[in-house]
């Protein structure tokens, strides 16, 4: 029987997963258009980088979520540490965005700033889960 958290991670997974991940998915020929069409330059170097860098958080916060879906806060003790690193990584750059979104620095990687919820719940749970 699933607990209360886990059918709050199903709702997360339904309304902020799903639609960043198409949103993800149909931006990234646009990314490398960007990234490749002109000549190698730094800004574009980064911003390749960091698309890359969410996109494998984007990935890495799915195995969490459904790992935790599934089998609760032991199929999250049971999931590689990389998975949570990676993950970090995506808040990270969420953070940064919108800290250039304060000064009026806006950038495509705002999208990543709801992702922050199912982050911290995950977070929230490996923690409580590794106390016990």
């Amino acid at each position: 029987m699933r607990s209360l958290n886990q059918h709050w991670m199903l709702a997360e997974m339904i309304v902020i997963f799903i639609p960043i991940t198409f949103i993800l998915m149909m931006s990234a020929p646009f990314v490398v258009m960007v990234s490749l069409s002109r000549p190698l330059q730094i800004a574009n170097l980064l911003l390749g980088i960091t698309y890359c860098v969410s996109s494998a958080a984007l990935y890495a916060s799915w195995v969490l979520a459904l790992r935790f879906w599934r089998h609760g806060a032991d199929g999250l003790r049971m999931v590689s540490k990389h998975y949570t690193v990676i993950v970090t990584l995506g808040a990270v750059i969420a953070v940064i965005s919108s800290g250039m979104a304060l000064f009026e620095q806006t950038t495509g990687f705002l999208l990543g700033v709801p992702m922050l919820i199912p982050y911290s719940h995950l977070m929230y749970e490996l923690r409580a889960s590794n106390t016990v």
